[in-house]
Parts: structure tokens; C-alpha cells; sequence
């Protein structure tokens, strides 16, 4: 019997809310080098994530987030909400995370 080592390189997101499975579906995957580990990251026809100036990593999502703090959300236009027409909503249509509802009418008084 004989004992084999190999070393292998894998990525995970740096975003302090990303969730558990770290910018993962299916990962994380292994790699044989750093660099190509980033070229499927970060790469032209990688997976979407960012290396920020401090060389610290953000999946696509966490990008995403980041983008919106610092640029300000990508608002959808207002709609009616389904199961109370008094109210209106939109969404971030760049990260998904952004939120917002308003009041349009009011109801009657007595």
C-alpha cells in the first residue's frame, strides 16, 4: 500500500452575508492552480464573481449586493400588490435584495 497527496485550490466568497453555500451551487469545486481557479471565478467567461482592490472575493451575488450599497438600487417600476391594491411594490432588478412598498391610497374613514 502506498499514501498519495495531491493539493487542490478552491474559492470561496468573501461576502460577510453570503449564505452557505459560500457562491456555490454545486461547489466548491477543486482546482490545480490558483490561477485557474480564478480564471472560472473571476474570468471573461467565468462565473460573474468580482476580486475586489484588496484581493478579497465576492461571488456574483455578493457583487451584486455590493454593487447596490455603493451605486444605490436598480428600482423595477412600481406594480400593484396581488391581494391588496392600496399598496404598490418594486424590486432591485440588479441584486434582487432591494425591497420597497408604498402606500398609494387610503382607506375609507369613519
Amino acid at each position: 500500500m502506498s499514501v498519495h497527496t495531491r493539493a487542490c485550490v478552491w474559492v470561496l466568497c468573501d461576502g460577510p452575508d453570503c449564505d452557505s453555500d459560500k457562491g456555490w451551487e454545486d461547489g466548491p469545486f477543486h482546482f490545480d492552480s490558483e490561477s485557474e481557479a480564478l480564471e472560472y471565478v473571476v474570468g471573461e467567461d467565468g462565473m460573474g464573481w468580482t476580486r475586489l482592490p484588496n484581493g478579497r472575493l465576492l461571488c456574483r451575488a455578493c457583487s451584486e449586493q455590493a454593487d447596490c450599497a455603493a451605486t444605490d438600487h436598480q428600482w423595477s417600476s412600481w406594480r400593484k400588490h396581488r391581494t391588496d391594491p392600496a399598496i404598490e411594490w418594486r424590486i432591485c432588478q440588479h441584486c434582487g435584495n432591494g425591497f420597497d412598498e408604498r402606500l398609494v391610497e387610503m382607506g375609507e374613514q369613519s
